[in-house]
């Protein structure tokens, strides 16, 4: 894959830095809660607040100055505040390896363990969230630079796919993305991992059975009740589901992609499929659709370990990258020796810091 950028900074320096260096503290995080209109009166976990991490820089407290924003959406199952560990973030800042910035922390965390930031009357409208509700409140109660030239969009896995579709449609709100081993597939082998056999769709409609009569201000209690007997096993596809193929009229609130024939086969409902395929899939029509949109990005990354353990994830990070390439989309890429999760704090300090920090336009 080709490398089309030039950054600015000696990334090598990067790999050297000391463990001592992450005792050093000088910058600022906190939780801090968000008002959440956009996730307010959905059925799963609606809330007028929403916590969310907010990493200030060494100099913040000490200076009038205005700063660029990275937005940083975590991956499945993390929670506000547990994930990325900033000790890495605020290193390269003290050590002045990257100009300074403030670094927001989105955890799209919920009953399923993940929201795909996608917008949904199930889980709430989490891309409107990210992408009005946070930003309108950081800017108004930070001193940010609060234009699209300042501002930029990483995250990882879920948080990877979550950025991958939000860049997309709002170009107008960020200059700068950045997807981490993004959750993005490349073919069906997502529909495959979810449904390899009929065993979940067994379950998904002797779930939706026990749902039938429940009403809607009964729903997430109830849910929560009959799903403790799978621990955990449906959460995934529930999320998704939930997240892209939605209606409140179904007993799951969910389009279910395909139904059990008589002769025991999982045949696919051709409609309620394709909007489970265009969740994070679909990434031919995506790119085409918002060509214009990826074109305005003063720079456009993405990343890969080689040894994720989730193959659609890698094969789609490369089917990304080479899209991009056939579109003369301009980017950087960079596969590197790690699996889905032990290298992405290096990665936020050895590549999507520096790429922000070279891009961002500061004071």
């Amino acid at each position: 894959m080709k490398k089309q950028f030039k950054v600015y900074i000696l990334f090598a320096a990067f790999l050297f830095i000391s463990s001592s260096l992450f005792a050093q503290k000088s910058g600022e995080y906190k939780l801090i809660e968000v008002p959440s209109p956009s996730l307010k009166n959905c059925l799963i976990d609606s809330k007028d607040v929403q916590k969310v991490g907010i990493y200030l820089p060494p100099s913040y407290k000490e200076s009038n100055k205005s700063y660029p924003v990275v937005y940083f959406l975590s991956g499945y199952t993390v929670q506000p505040g547990q994930w990325p560990p900033t000790g890495w973030i605020d290193s390269i800042m003290t050590h002045q390896l990257v100009q300074e910035m403030i670094f927001v922390e989105i955890s799209g965390y919920n009953m399923f363990q993940g929201t795909m930031y996608a917008n949904s009357p199930v889980t709430g409208y989490w891309e409107d969230f990210v992408t009005k509700d946070v930003i309108s409140f950081i800017d108004k109660n930070y001193r940010t630079l609060a234009k699209r030239e300042s501002r930029g969009i990483a995250g990882h896995s879920m948080g990877g796919a979550g950025t991958f579709n939000i860049s997309l449609k709002h170009a107008d709100l960020y200059s700068v993305a950045y997807p981490m081993s993004p959750a993005i597939a490349a073919s069906d082998a997502l529909m495959k991992g979810m449904f390899a056999d009929k065993n979940a769709m067994n379950a998904l409609e002797n779930l939706a059975n026990k749902m039938k009569d429940v009403p809607n201000d009964k729903f997430a209690e109830t849910l929560k009740t009959e799903l403790k007997p799978y621990n955990g096993a449906l959460d995934w596809i529930l999320a998704y589901g939930a997240a892209f193929a939605p209606d409140i009229s179904k007993p799951l609130k969910i389009l279910l992609p395909y139904e059990i024939s008589k002769d025991g086969k999982l045949t696919k409902i051709e409609k309620n499929w394709k909007l489970w395929e265009q969740g994070f899939g679909d990434i031919d029509e995506k790119v085409k659709l918002y060509k214009a949109n990826l074109l305005k990005y003063r720079h456009y990354s993405i990343d890969c370990g080689y040894q994720d353990g989730i193959k659609w994830i890698y094969e789609g990070t490369i089917y990304i990258a080479d899209l991009l390439t056939k579109n003369q989309i301009p980017y950087s890429s960079h596969l590197y020796s790690g699996d889905h999760t032990n290298k992405v704090s290096e990665q936020l300090a050895n590549r999507v810091l520096p790429i922000m920090s070279a891009y961002l336009i500061k004071e």
